[in-house]
């Protein structure tokens, strides 16, 4: 089994990559990645 630590370094370092790839902050590609995930609708 893959302990989680090492898939999270894993996931980070893709991020990380990803960043510097297209020139942009972490925080911005983050910010995007939190508003194109689609909100869990409440039921009614």
């Amino acid at each position: 089994m893959i302990p989680l630590l090492f898939i999270i370094a894993y996931k980070l370092n893709k991020v990380l990559q990803y960043c510097k790839d297209v020139g942009r902050t972490k925080t911005d590609v983050l910010r995007e990645l939190i508003r194109t995930l689609k909100e869990k609708k409440k039921p009614s």
